[in-house]
């Protein structure tokens, strides 16, 4: 079965979920930001373009992993979700770094199923930063 990518440009329904979601996720930034700045003793408008950098790079490398994944590449599935892992990592993106690390230890098993399901999750995440940082 082939996955595909969800539409970044999705409308709230009508208890706001969509809102809430991405007033949370601005929240998220806000703290990954503080944390990249404390970190590494950049300003904060650097921070926040570095994310910027990491989250388009990162919806990038997902779009080829689920190529990847639907070709059935699963070593290249492997080493993507270890380079996103990594540089998740770098930019304090604490949750798709974890996620990215589940989904490296369900493909050693060969649960193709979920990691398709995590790097959707991932990808959603990814787009859901996207849709609120500004520089």
């Amino acid at each position: 079965m082939d996955y595909q990518m969800g539409n970044p440009n999705q409308t709230p329904d009508k208890d706001g979920k969509a809102l809430s979601q991405q007033a949370e996720q601005l929240e998220n930034i806000e703290h990954i930001i503080e944390d990249l700045s404390a970190s590494s003793g950049l300003d904060s408008e650097t921070s926040k373009y570095i994310f910027k950098m990491y989250t388009d790079q990162s919806i990038n490398l997902m779009k080829t992993l689920m190529e990847h994944l639907n070709n059935q590449n699963y070593q290249e599935v492997r080493d993507l979700l270890h380079k996103l892992k990594g540089s998740s990592g770098n930019v304090r993106a604490v949750t798709i770094m974890e996620l990215a690390k589940e989904a490296e230890e369900v493909i050693k098993r060969e649960d193709y199923d979920s990691v398709k399901i995590l790097s959707l999750k991932i990808y959603d995440l990814l787009l859901q930063y996207a849709m609120c940082i500004e520089l």
